[in-house]
Formats: structure tokens, sequence, C-alpha cells
């Protein structure tokens, strides 16, 4: 399913995402794909942070689906978990709007 507005709203989005990964070319995704295979384990990081953190994620992101999130906001004593509706792995493209009130709201709270 596609999520984040109607569908030229959509197509807009793809274009987006298209036109950046051919401006990048294919060496940036090798490089990119290289660095997600082969990044160290971060548990113990997140789980010895005790600062103020956010997990924000979209309700149907299928890349980074909703238990990672909350895997890592448990990790973390501080973190507060966001699920923007109507979203995938796209947050602040899908839904911008939603996505800033998220973090706007969280940044309140640190104030």
């Amino acid at each position: 399913p596609k999520y984040g507005g109607s569908a030229a709203e959509q197509e807009s989005q793809l274009a987006i995402v298209l036109d950046m990964a051919k401006s990048l070319g294919k060496e940036a995704f090798i490089n990119q794909s290289i660095a997600l295979r082969d990044r160290p384990d971060q548990t113990d990081t997140l789980r010895n942070f005790v600062g103020p953190s956010i997990a924000l994620c979209g309700e149907h992101d299928q890349l980074c689906p909703l238990d990672r999130h909350q895997a890592i906001c448990q990790l973390m004593p501080n973190c507060q978990l966001h699920i923007v509706p109507n979203s995938g792995h796209l947050i602040t493209l899908q839904m911008p709007l939603a996505t800033n009130s998220h973090l706007a709201d969280w940044l309140e709270t640190l104030i």
C-alpha cells in the first residue's frame, strides 16, 4: 500500500526520491548499502544514553518497522515513541506537517 497523501502527492514524492537517487548515482547507493550491512551494533550505546530522546516512525514503515522503533525506545530510559499515521519510511516527505508537529512537541518538553 502507498501512504502519504493523494496519488498526485505520491507521484511527486516518488519523483523526488528517484531524482535524488539519480543525482547521487550508483556509487552512493552501493556505499550506503555497505555501510548499512557492516554497521556495528549500537545496542549498548542506546542502553547507556540517558538524555531525552525521541523515536519517530511512520505507521506503515516497512524498512524500519514499528517493532524496531519500540525496541530502540525501550533501550533508552528517557525516550518517547511517536508514530506518524498514514505514512511509511519517508515521514518527512510523506507527512511533513505531522512530523514537524511531533518534533516541535518533543522539543517543547526539553525547555
